[in-house]
């Protein structure tokens, strides 16, 4: 009782101003939310589609439905003979040598006479008098509304069927030309074209392994895994170097090359690309005249055929049967540059160095370690959160990276990577968004494993947060 007073006593105390800004600050909160939250979600449309679409069959995608659904239908014996169900005529498909047997005694004997003819059966309705009838969700005059397969169409009176309780059989024919039929089915009038189809939720698991059977996924996450991870690996470690450099050590015009350093970061890529290409097509001619005189290459391309981990190995670093190839055509031009340092990266972890106590190098030195020794054992283990959010750049800009491989692999398609591996793939199944997307999504499992696990480290390293 004493605390209620109290609180309400303080909340007198407050001048009405202050009440106002209160309230102000709260609503400013909620619109803001409200509108990031908008704004993601508008964001995260294309993406949701293109993940319902991997999910999707290719006779989906002129349906309205934004999930993969499949369509409720009703498997009917129309004219089977007795003592053959529809519904064992499914467990035929792909059975081969079964299936022939199952309709040895039967009417459809001549049919399926061999497993040529069995193969042929993709469904149940591909044999003949087994159909398979939609249903749909059919209104009537009370107000109830029924799921009823549709078995007869027509333009004014259509016939369907009850799945839960389906005639033995019906008479086709009888219902032909406005013809009141057997009795059998149920009589309804209206346009059926506008009745809604029932359907369930139903994902197509198959898209993902016919797209990596069909786009050389493997191979492609292969030559993917040792770009990024090998570029990944010059970059951090030369950026490393030279960050320390310009952070502690003391020469002549440090702060002027600091400067053109980072002024190459405005320069495009695209100005620098003709030069580039020229260069390595030069270096390529110059290499292939270099035979392998003591026969290393040779030999090695003989243990390590083409098609093994290890000779995609020696495809990726250029080695030939008889040639070390390290011009176009070779992953050399896309890896070996980043070798040299990149301005983004040496400007972060220079920031990062910067940050640090110089007492702790002059301890080292105290206790006689060279600057060496001091860089790798003192100063590295202070940065690792500015290396590993220099490393998840560079690898997730490596990975996407379409650009490059695209001119420097000059159509290699045995070292394609993902992206590159995707328009090879586009151009042979363009007319399949599910499989695309399929492909899509699976190129996208790898970066995304790395920053959930590696978030909190990335996000300290870009902060760029040391001691003092």
């Amino acid at each position: 009782m004493a605390a209620s007073n109290s609180n309400r006593r303080r909340r007198q105390d407050i001048p009405e101003w202050g009440r106002a800004k209160r309230r102000r600050d709260i609503i400013t909160k909620i619109l803001l939310t409200s509108f990031a939250l908008v704004i993601s979600a508008i964001w995260l449309v294309p993406f949701f589609s293109g993940v319902t679409t991997a999910f999707k069959s290719r006779a989906e995608m002129s349906d309205t439905n934004i999930l993969p659904a499949a369509p409720a239908t009703l498997l009917f014996d129309t004219d089977l003979e007795d003592g053959i169900a529809c519904d064992d005529v499914g467990a035929l498909i792909d059975a081969g040598d079964a299936c022939v047997a199952f309709f040895a005694d039967t009417e459809l004997a001549g049919r399926y006479d061999d497993e040529a003819a069995c193969a042929k059966i993709e469904t149940v309705s591909d044999v003949k008098g087994c159909e398979l009838y939609e249903v749909y969700e059919v209104p009537f005059e009370d107000g109830s509304v029924q799921e009823l397969a549709l078995a007869i169409s027509g333009r004014k009176t259509s016939h369907f069927m009850d799945p839960s309780n389906p005639p033995v059989s019906f008479d086709a024919d009888a219902y032909k030309g406005g013809g009141e039929g057997d009795g059998n089915l149920i009589a309804w009038e209206g346009s059926w074209r506008l009745l809604d189809k029932v359907s369930s939720f139903a994902p197509k698991y198959e898209n993902f392994p016919d797209a990596v059977d069909k786009m050389d996924f493997w191979s492609a996450l292969q030559n993917t895994v040792m770009y990024s991870v090998i570029s990944t690996l010059g970059a951090m470690i030369s950026a490393a170097f030279v960050a320390y450099g310009f952070a502690r050590f003391k020469f002549p015009f440090r702060n002027l090359f600091f400067v053109i350093m980072l002024s190459t970061i405005i320069l495009p890529p695209q100005v620098t690309l003709i030069p580039t290409f020229a260069f390595w097509s030069f270096l390529g001619e110059w290499s292939e005249k270099f035979t392998d005189g003591w026969g290393i290459w040779s030999a090695l391309t003989d243990a390590f055929p083409k098609g093994t981990a290890m000779g995609q190995a020696l495809a990726f670093f250029g080695i030939q049967s008889d040639s070390m190839k390290i011009g176009l055509g070779s992953w050399w031009p896309l890896f070996l540059p980043h070798f040299f340092a990149n301005a983004y990266n040496v400007f972060l972890l220079r920031q990062y160095f910067m940050t640090i106590a110089p007492e702790m190098e002059e301890a080292a030195k105290i206790d006689g370690a060279g600057p060496l020794t001091t860089f790798l054992k003192v100063m590295l283990p202070q940065v690792v959160p500015a290396l590993v959010a220099v490393s998840l750049f560079h690898f997730f800009f490596a990975w996407n990276d379409f650009f490059n491989p695209l001119v420097m692999l000059a159509g290699e398609r045995a070292l394609a990577p993902l992206p590159v591996a995707m328009t090879y793939f586009n151009e042979l199944f363009g007319t399949d968004p599910t499989l695309l997307q399929a492909g899509a999504l699976l190129t996208l499992i790898v970066p995304v494993l790395i920053f959930f696990f590696a978030q909190r480290v990335f996000v300290q390293g870009v902060v760029v947060t040391g001691n003092k």
